[in-house]
């Protein structure tokens, strides 16, 4: 939709193209954030169910399709705790989504969604350091 948006030179509010498509190139991103030494799990990606795991990989993991956003492809049986749930899983995405299945190291926790707003260039009017 933003790419549309900007052709057609309509305003919009929220991420650019490039921003979003790399967003919902979990890999890449994963690559990205690992190039620039920012912390992200340990991941591989299938683009096959019998692709050897990394020796880096150690369940509990998690899977998920690569390319979708808003919790498409997330269940609990994206938990994964041992090589038979690994090989259902990474199926059931390859099958069910046609790209490839990101796993991950799992990470215990609740997941949160931080929406920012704005462009500014230092402090916020009225806002005072410390």
């Amino acid at each position: 939709m933003p790419a549309l948006l900007e052709m057609l030179r309509i305003p919009y509010t929220g991420s650019k193209v490039l921003t979003l498509a790399l967003a919902l190139d979990k890999p890449m991103t994963k690559r990205i954030l690992a190039y620039h030494e920012l912390p992200t799990p340990a991941f591989q990606t299938f683009e096959r169910a019998d692709e050897p795991l990394n020796e880096d990989m150690t369940f509990p993991l998690f899977a998920k399709p690569s390319r979708e956003g808003t919790g498409m492809g997330v269940s609990r049986e994206s938990i994964i705790n041992n090589e038979e749930e690994l090989r259902d899983q990474v199926s059931q995405i390859l099958e069910r989504y046609n790209q490839p299945a990101l796993v991950e190291k799992y990470i215990e926790g609740r997941e949160v969604t931080v929406g920012l707003v704005g462009n500014l260039d230092g402090p916020v009017p009225g806002d005072s350091p410390g």
